[in-house]
């Protein structure tokens, strides 16, 4: 929520306000790093781990999301292309184009929601059991 808020604020402040566009990406880049407390706690959870490949599993995680950044962007561009083909009006083609590689994109993370709620807490709660 208040990466949205900061992208809001972003918007709407960019042309009147240096100062709330500042606020509005440091509200941002607070709201992104809600996910850092679950990515460190996520290993815990695994049968024998110990501090260092904790550690070790964060950093490959954190890893694999920079690339991700870096790469999905190039990957988007290409879906939005490839669907610009199909649109069926051509003064609206990178709008169809655009909507549905981001309809896709935003369907992953509600699919990865869905996904992470399913899943069973195995700390102390369980009895002991290990639901997997």
């Amino acid at each position: 929520m208040l990466k949205f808020i900061g992208i809001v604020v972003i918007i709407l402040c960019v042309d009147y306000s240096i100062v709330l566009s500042i606020i509005g990406v440091g509200l941002f880049g607070f709201g992104n790093g809600f996910w850092m407390p679950a990515l460190f706690g996520a290993p815990t959870e695994l049968p024998e781990m110990n501090s260092s490949l904790v550690a070790a599993t964060f950093a490959l995680m954190s890893s694999c999301g920079f690339f991700m950044g870096f790469i999905i962007p190039t990957i988007g561009g290409v879906i939005t292309n490839q669907l610009m083909i199909i649109a069926p009006i051509a003064e609206t083609a990178h709008a169809f184009g655009l909507k549905w590689s981001l309809f896709i994109f935003g369907l992953l993370n509600i699919l990865g929601t869905i996904c992470a709620f399913a899943i069973q807490e195995t700390g102390s709660g369980t009895g002991g059991k290990r639901n997997c």
